[in-house]
Parts: C-alpha cells; structure tokens; sequence
C-alpha cells in the first residue's frame, strides 16, 4: 500500500504542475491591424511650375510592428481633390490650398491624417539665367540674370548667402579651391527651379594694388624713396624703378635708397608692388628730383 501511495501521490504532483504550468498561457492575443502611424512632417514647396509635396515614410504601425515597404499614398487638395506628389500649379493660381495626406497599410487599413501644409499659390517664379561663378581679386563673383525678389545662394549644396540682385561676391574662398555654386529665386513662399550648378577653381593672377605715397627727397649723394606700405595679404616685395628701367627688386619694406645718382641730375621713380606668385602691379604715379 505504501508503494502504491507514493505513486498516486507523484502522479497527482504531475498534474498539479501541468495544470499550474497552462495558467501562463492566456487569452489568444488578437491579429495585428498593421494600421500605418501617421505622417508627422508632411511638407509642400511652390519650386517652379509645380508644387513638390514630400514627408518622411510612417516606419511603424499603431501596434508597433516594422513597416518594411511603405503602402499606397492618399494626398487630397482641400480635403475633396485627390492628386500626386507632383501637382501642376496651373489650376491653383491665386489661390490658397491645403494639403493633408495618408498611407495604406498591407491589411487596406488607412492610417489617420497627417498634418496640414497650406500655400497660397502664386504665378512660377522664373528660373533664373545666365548664371555664372568667376575670379576676382576679393574672392568668387557670381553673376546671373532674373525677377525674383531675394536669391538662395549654395555652395557645395549648403546655403552660403541670401541677396537681392547680382552680382554677389563670395569672399570666404580661398586660392586652388574647387567651389560648386547653385541659385534659387524667391518671391513669397515660392522658389524657381535651379538653373545648372557651376564650378569654379580659384587661382591668384591678381597683383597687389598700385603703391601710393610715393615722395623723394635729396640727401647726401643719395635720393631717399619712400611710399605707403602694402594692404594685400600675400604682398611679398617692391620693385623700384629709375627713368623707366628697374632699379631694383626684393625690397622689402616702402622706402629705398638710391645711392647711385648725380648731382645736378634730374631722375624719375615708380614703385611696383609683388605678391608671392610673382604677381606685379602696374607702377605708382612717376615722381621726379634733382639732385643738387
């Protein structure tokens, strides 16, 4: 009798534990909606002819599941017009719009509407033309032809200014640097299309400006020079000149002494300035003396 107790009695401690062990299991969770998050930053653009609508694809649905590949797309003009993500400004000029939208999910379910993004639509903003990046000697000039009211700037894709009317001048480059230009008009909320990027190395073939200040004085057997001193940042030296013909070079500060003169000659000095590339401005304004 013993053994047979023990036995019943492990036997009803076994099914004790099964029946413990299916109180974990639950109710049966229901199927998942796959019902897309709404899109949070829908966005719209006048740029050109068109209105360029774009947001950022809902990642996950309601119940928190991966979206893997985005559902159709739903966008309504006014709540009424179905249309694309590219929409004709033709039919909407003068007028204001709003623009909602949403996404289908892979079980059919539409997710709730976006945010709402209003424009009043104006006549397209004209491309701008005849755009062009060129050297100059304070930077990049940038030149172009158009009616918008203000202009977006880029260069290398990143908005470097914002002007009125051309010319517009980039003084942050530096020498043997490739830039990438781009141009935007702007008039209201509405942007034109971007005519083509251009490119642009600068490289310095610009000399120092023409030295000023240049005056002479007689000394003892000597003719003492001196001028106003170099503003250009990559000024390397001086040139003097005597009677048309080079003097000297590698002066290297505004004044020089010219100890090779005569007494009771009459001579006539210019003064050029040079950068490190070798670059020469023209000469100064020619000073003459005598020596007595």
């Amino acid at each position: 009798m013993g053994l047979i107790g023990t036995g019943v009695r492990a036997a009803l401690t076994i099914g004790v534990v099964l029946l413990s062990g299916c109180a974990y299991i639950g109710e049966p969770l229901p199927p998942a909606l796959k019902i897309p998050q709404a899109i949070a930053d829908l966005r719209a653009v006048q740029r050109g002819s068109n209105i360029v609508v774009d947001f950022t694809p809902p990642a996950l649905t309601t119940d928190g599941l991966t979206i893997a590949t985005p559902g159709p797309l739903e966008i309504l003009i006014n709540d009424t017009t179905p249309t694309e993500k590219v929409i004709p400004v033709g039919p909407w000029v003068g007028q204001r719009i709003a623009l909602r939208a949403r996404t289908k999910g892979t079980s059919g379910r539409l997710s709730d509407w976006s945010n709402t993004v209003t424009l009043i639509v104006v006549a397209p903003v004209a491309t701008p033309t005849g755009f062009e990046a060129k050297p100059v000697p304070t930077g990049v000039e940038l030149s172009w032809t158009g009616s918008a009211t203000t202009y977006r700037i880029f260069r290398d894709q990143l908005l470097l200014a914002t002007a009125r009317r051309a010319p517009y001048i980039d003084t942050t480059t530096e020498y043997e640097k490739k830039y990438e230009y781009e141009i935007v008009g702007i008039s209201g909320a509405a942007e034109s299309e971007r005519p083509a990027a251009v490119t642009v190395t600068p490289v310095d073939v610009f000399p120092p400006e023409v030295p000023t200040g240049l005056t002479a004085l007689s000394g003892v057997a000597s003719i003492e020079l001196s001028w106003d001193r170099s503003a250009a940042l990559d000024w390397a030296e001086y040139r003097v000149f005597r009677d048309g013909q080079l003097l000297a070079n590698s002066v290297s500060g505004p004044s020089y002494s010219d100890k090779t003169v005569v007494s009771g000659r009459a001579y006539k000095y210019a003064v050029s300035a040079v950068d490190r590339k070798g670059n020469a401005s023209p000469v100064s304004s020619i000073i003459e003396v005598t020596l007595p």
